[in-house]
């Protein structure tokens, strides 16, 4: 019978937490809301600084010079790729011209 009175007792505490929690809440989002709002304005004023134009301009260009580098590095590796295979190609070509021609010494020698 004792259950009664403290459940009740119980029940009333957590509805006042409830109440204050919600007016807390209220005021965290609204706080949270008005600093979305501070930054929002503050990244605005860093975009239209002139400083901040004339370095993202430098890094723009920067990057058209790397971009133009890594190019030109690119086109000279395949050039010489292309070349070193040219150069093992005729070297397998060569080897394999003389194993012939060792071959053919060998035949001609022994049939005469």
């Amino acid at each position: 019978m004792r259950s009664g009175p403290t459940a009740f007792a119980l029940l009333i505490a957590l509805s006042f937490a409830a109440g204050c929690s919600k007016h807390d809440n209220a005021g965290v989002g609204q706080d949270l809301k008005n600093t979305g709002h501070d930054v929002g304005q503050e990244a605005g004023k860093i975009g239209h600084d002139p400083d901040v134009k004339a370095a993202g301009s430098d890094l723009k260009a920067a990057g058209h010079d790397i971009a133009q580098d890594l190019r030109s590095a690119g086109d000279q590796a395949r050039s010489a790729a292309h070349d070193v295979g040219d150069d093992a190609r005729k070297a397998g070509h060569d080897v394999t011209n003389d194993a012939h021609a060792v071959r053919h010494a060998r035949r001609d020698d022994n049939n005469g």
